[in-house]
Order: structure tokens, then sequence, then C-alpha cells
């Protein structure tokens, strides 16, 4: 049930990083729970369906099961979710959206590949490996969001030389191939660029120096970023007074992903700041071959909406894109901005049902908590049953060691990060919820027909 492909000691492993396994487990106790006392259900006049959703986290399995009529027929859902935030016991609850909007964006650019001008020239090769700690795209700040950093760098490297060395003509900077990420919606924790550097006259320690410089600046503003950085130079150094640069016509393909990318979230953030959006990229390749970047890339990510119109981010991104073939001369772009899944809102009298539940369980068991910018496919249940339902964090903390967040490997495996009391809570509240949903029904605040 969904686990997730992860970095664990070197090794790409499987492993539950998300709670699905833990989350399997509570509606099934629960399911068996209620199944042991039918003489209860049967008082409170109330029908159950247990749902086993796959495929929550590539955002299909939800819509599937409602084309299949798994949900027809059903007048409320519920939902728990891990919670690595709180402790055993808490669960975090919210009235009204709980859950962005989360849409899949794909940009595909294209143009005539970068070649040199014949003239002879001093070449460096050069390639920097990133490395930083990796997450979910919805927690960007968590991790060293490793894509824009890397953005950044090969923006950034042509203006810092020649802003520092002289002129353009006396150096040229360019990048064959940028790789990182595999999914859109998990950053990476590496990534590697390479290139090449053209040098006339310019001497290999002031280049070098400089990129030090660069990567040093970097790594101080993006929190965990680590560099190993292999600038070799030229072999067989030439010493020519002519220019170095690329023939007419060609497009600097990873340059300009680079200029798209690295400021992106912000510019969005503040066109939209009357509502909450949050855009990162978890995949990025382009090129192949240090010596030249090829005519083709792809950047893949999510955008994450509360209270911004998709069309409107649609018709900003497209804005932006045009005036970024403007620079780039020949730059060809093809957007992709699909909605994956719409706005978790949790209905009022829903809440009031898991409030019931959780009330049981100890005084102070409910916590209020914000709003998630990450979305759910949950949110097409939702909109699917006659009277909605509710989503409800649940605590797995375990009150020691350190806290980690959803998509980080060690919540598969710390006894800490996911403590298995939580199992039996969240079993307890989901089948609570199932009596006080009966309860209500019985005294007419819902059809006694209600099925859950």
């Amino acid at each position: 049930m969904d686990a997730l492909e992860m970095p664990v000691g070197g090794r790409e492993k499987v492993i539950h990083a998300c709670g699905h396994d833990a989350h399997t487990a509570m509606v099934l106790a629960a399911g068996q729970a209620l199944a042991s006392n039918p003489d209860r259900l049967g008082e409170v006049g109330i029908g159950v369906r247990l749902v086993f959703q796959p495929a929550e986290e590539a955002a299909e399995g939800a819509e599937e099961m409602v084309q299949a009529g798994l949900l027809d027929g059903i007048v409320r859902a519920f939902a728990l979710h891990c919670d690595p935030r709180l402790a055993v016991g808490e669960f975090g609850v919210v009235v009204g959206p709980m859950n962005a909007s989360a849409d899949k964006l794909t940009i595909d650019f294209g143009g005539e590949p970068t070649g040199y001008s014949a003239v002879d020239a001093s070449t460096d090769k050069l390639a920097v490996d990133f490395n930083g700690p990796g997450g979910h795209t919805v927690h960007p700040e968590e991790t060293a969001d490793l894509i824009r950093a890397m953005s950044e760098f090969t923006a950034t490297l042509q203006i810092l030389l020649t802003g520092h060395i002289g002129a353009d003509g006396t150096i040229e900077a360019a990048f064959g191939q940028f790789r990182a990420g595999e999914k859109m919606n998990a950053i990476p924790d590496s990534g590697r660029v390479e290139g090449m550097i053209r040098r006339a006259v310019i001497k290999y320690p002031i280049v070098h120096n400089l990129l030090q410089q660069r990567l040093q600046e970097l790594k101080q503003r993006f929190d965990g970023l680590t560099y190993t950085l292999d600038h070799e130079p030229d072999a067989d150094p030439a010493d020519p007074s002519g220019p170095v640069g690329r023939p007419d016509g060609s497009v600097d393909l990873i340059h300009a992903i680079g200029e798209f990318t690295r400021d992106l979230d912000d510019a969005l953030t503040e066109r939209f700041e009357s509502g909450k959006i949050v855009t990162v990229f978890g995949k990025a390749e382009a090129g192949y071959d240090i010596n030249a970047s090829h005519g083709a890339g792809t950047l893949t990510g999510t955008i994450r909406r509360a209270g911004v119109d998709k069309q409107e981010v649609e018709q900003f991104l497209n804005q932006r894109l045009t005036e970024l073939k403007e620079r780039f001369p020949g730059l060809k772009t093809q957007l992709h901005h699909d909605e994956l899944v719409p706005t978790v809102v949790n209905d009022p009298e829903s809440i009031v049902l898991f409030m019931k539940a959780i009330a049981s369980l100890g005084p102070g068991a409910a916590t209020a908590i914000q709003m998630s910018m990450g979305g759910d496919d949950f949110a097409h249940f939702l909109n699917h049953t006659e009277k909605s339902g509710a989503y409800v964090n649940v605590g797995i903390w375990s009150g020691e060691g350190d806290k980690y967040s959803l998509h980080q490997p060690p919540l598969g495996l710390d006894e800490h990060a996911l403590d298995e009391r939580a199992l039996a809570y969240g079993a307890r509240a989901l089948a609570g919820t199932v009596l006080a949903s009966g309860a209500a029904a019985t005294t007419s605040t819902f059809p006694s027909s209600d099925r859950i």
C-alpha cells in the first residue's frame, strides 16, 4: 500500500515513509472491533464500509475507487493520517479546508543545441555534486530544496564570472547536463551538474576560487546543502586573445531552465499573496554530454494551492515562460498543468462526530492545527458522499527522540518516530466515530439508513 522508494544507508530501498502501513492497520483493527460487536452496530442502525485505498502517492487510487462504485451509497467518509509532529494520543483537527489542492506541473524545454565557436581556448571540465536532506515537496523549508539550489548555481555562474573577471567574451561557462530527482513530489537528496568553462587569458586558479566562493554562498543560503566540486584544468591550455562563445541560433537550455526555476516560488507567492501557494520541483533532467547543452529538458514538480485559482496560476506561468523565451531566442516551451486532487474540506457536523470519539480517549486529545499544504486524494471521497465527512491527523511521535517529516526514511525505521501505540488510538477513534455517527442517525440528525 504505497511504499516509497527512498535512499537508506546509501542504497535505494522501499519503505512506508508516509504511514500507509499504519493507516491500513488502524482501519483493519477498527473493522475487527466493530465486527466483533454486531449487536452494538445493530443498536445504532448503521452500516460500515472499510476502504483500503492504494495509489494515494500517485493521486490516482481514490478517483479510481469512486469510478468503480465503491463509494456509491456512502453518506459520510472518515479518514486518519499519521502526523509525526503530534505525540501519541493527540489528534490534529481542522474545521473547513484541511489539505490544499495539489497540481502536477511539468514543463518541457527545447531549442537548438548549444555548441561553441571554433576559437582556441583553455577548456576546463566542471562537475558539481549537490547533496542535502530530501523530503516531501509540501515542506521545502525542511530540505535543501536541491533543484532550486542547483538552478541558482547554473543561472548565475556566468554573471559571477564575467563580473569578477572581465567583459563577456573572455570566459564562457555552460552546462551540458543537469540531473536531480525521480518523483514530482519528493525533493531529491542528490543531484549533479556537468559542463565546461572555456577561458581566454584567464588563469585556472582565479576561476576555481570563484567557483568555491559561489558554492559556499549557496551552502549558507540553503540549509543542509553540501557539495563536491570537480574542476579540472585544461591539460593543454591555450592562451588566445580572441572571444569565447556560442554560435548564433543556439540556446543555452540549462541556463534557461535555471533562470525559470530559481525564483519561481517567490514570484508566485508574491503574485498570489491573498492565498497560499507552494511550488517545488522534484525532478529535473536536461542534456547528456558535458560539452554541449542539448535541445531538450524537463522539469516536474507540484503546485499546492489554497485560496488560489488554478487558471490564474496557469496564466502567470505562461507569462513567465513567454518572458523567458524573449530572453533566450529560439527557446521552446510546453506547459502541462493538471490538478491532481482538489481541496480536502472537513464538514463541521462530521468533525463533531470525530470529536465525540476522540473525547473518550482522554482530555486534551483534540488539538487545533493549521491547514496542510499537502494534497490528499481523499478529497474525491468527500466530494462523492452525500454529506461529505472528515479527515483528521493522528499523532505517532513517542515523545522521545527527534521529530521527522513525512517522506523521510526514519519514519518507517525509528520506533520513536512511529510509536505503534498510535495504532490503537487510531483504531479506537475510527470505531468510536462509527458509533457516534450511528447514535446521531438514531436521533434523526441523519437518515437512519446512513452508511459510512
